[in-house]
């Protein structure tokens, strides 16, 4: 049976003449998922959270990214906590760079835009997500998963669920909103979520 493809190829054309690009092929417009819904993000060119491996100064990055001083703001020191032990991290926010910026330096752990949410508030994709298990039995697929993609388990939520935090880094497969992502669409997990920066969780 021939399929007419012309209605395809119309609805093409007309996105392009009149400038309009459909959100699933407009690669600024990413997802993730909440209680099973996707919710909708918007890239913000050239604006990246930035993970450091220690406290460096803004001169020290500046000069080792070849970077104004004025692209990057204070480094601040931040905890994520109710997962066992407490855990820091050093960061700071970049703008007006490229990916290639980031690309073979020693200072930075990793590295991921700044987004819009639905509501139009800026957030940055942190190096954090957290999945939760259907059942307890899926720990060893969580570690398969995790050892896969080259991310790391920091530890399971104190209030009784099976819910776990990761972490990636520039060595992962992907950034934390890919990588939930991706453990959500396994269909192994309840839950997948990245964390953004100014998340109750993160203080």
């Amino acid at each position: 049976m021939r399929i007419n493809t012309f209605p395809f190829f119309l609805f093409l054309f007309s996105a392009c003449f009149s400038g309009e690009v459909p959100p699933e092929m407009d690669n600024r417009i990413q997802h993730y998922y909440e209680n099973g819904e996707k919710v909708m993000l918007t890239l913000i060119p050239g604006k990246y959270f930035v993970l450091l491996d220690s406290v460096v100064s803004r001169e020290e990055i500046a000069a080792t990214l070849f970077l104004e001083i004025n692209q990057i703001s204070n480094i601040d020191t931040s905890r994520i906590s109710g997962y066992g032990e407490g855990h820091d991290f050093y960061w700071t926010t970049i703008t007006g760079a490229g990916n290639e910026t980031f690309l073979g330096n020693n200072i930075l752990i990793y590295s991921a835009p700044y987004f819009y949410s639905e509501d139009g508030i800026e957030l940055g994709l942190t190096h954090l997500f957290t999945v939760t298990l259907i059942e307890e039995e899926g720990i060893e697929k969580l570690e398969e998963l995790v050892e896969s993609h080259e991310a790391k388990i920091l530890g399971q939520s104190e209030e009784g669920v099976l819910q776990f935090l990761i972490s990636c880094s520039n060595k992962s497969s992907g950034d934390a909103l890919e990588l939930s992502r991706g453990f959500y669409e396994s269909g192994f997990f309840e839950e997948a979520q990245p964390l953004f920066t100014g998340d109750q969780k993160i203080h």
